[in-house]
């Protein structure tokens, strides 16, 4: 009974197996990776989701796993999405986001998200892939999504789909993180125009994310203070 003695990885590994001799839709064991990697059960500091993740992402190669499915099915934007999402869910320790990284993975994010970039939904999950990548303690992977032509896909992306809230929420935060620890990495952005893209959100959409986007490129944007009930009562 060998599917008793298998860890994470090998599991995984053994059902894509199962499922691509079978011609069955790749997308049952990507739901079953993202569900498991999705589980909590309470509001505990190390969730059942964390250790989870940690589970897939340390058992043999999860990762790498994942990125080599991305690789396979480049061409499905249905399964790629999902891919990417549960990527994006396994990405909670920093050292996991540099394994990303020196398994060559930033540069096959980049080409797939310029690939499928009129792809709304698979450009969200894209990004938020790309937010937990450009963290603040991974300066390395900033730099590399930087010179990967990073900043010029998120910009376009933001220009392509003005009408997905999602999107430019997401496009915004990726942002964010990329210039939040290095203001020479304002310079791209702006030159790129993502100041205006951004105010044309931000009316759309008022969302917090997208004023400290426009905070953290030096951009002048109105932060009002959520009153708090601690200075006296609400005026009348």
């Amino acid at each position: 009974m060998r599917e008793f003695e298998m860890n994470v990885t090998e599991a995984m590994e053994d059902a894509v197996q199962q499922l691509e001799s079978q011609r069955i839709d790749i997308t049952v064991i990507v739901q079953d990776e993202k569900v498991y990697s999705n589980k909590d059960n309470g509001p505990i500091v190390h969730t059942v989701s964390h250790e989870n993740s940690k589970l897939i992402a340390t058992e043999g190669n999860g990762l790498k796993l994942i990125l080599e499915l991305c690789k396979e099915y480049i061409q499905d934007g249905l399964i790629l999405k999902e891919l990417f999402l549960t990527l994006s869910r396994l990405l909670v320790r920093t050292e996991y986001c540099q394994q990303i990284l020196d398994l060559g993975g930033i540069p096959f994010l980049l080409s797939a998200f310029r690939e499928n970039i009129n792809n709304a939904a698979l450009c969200q999950q894209v990004m938020l892939v790309l937010k937990h990548l450009a963290a603040l303690r991974c300066p390395s992977n900033v730099e590399a999504i930087m010179a990967a032509n990073g900043p010029e896909l998120l910009v376009q992306t933001m220009k392509l789909h003005p009408d997905s809230a999602n999107v430019q929420r997401q496009a915004c935060m990726a942002v964010r993180n990329l210039v939040a620890r290095s203001q020479k990495n304002c310079s791209p952005f702006l030159e790129l125009g993502t100041e205006a893209l951004a105010n044309e959100a931000l009316k759309k959409y008022g969302s917090d994310e997208i004023k400290g986007t426009l905070r953290d490129l030096g951009c002048k944007v109105e932060l009002k203070e959520i009153w708090k009930g601690e200075k006296g009562s609400i005026p009348q």
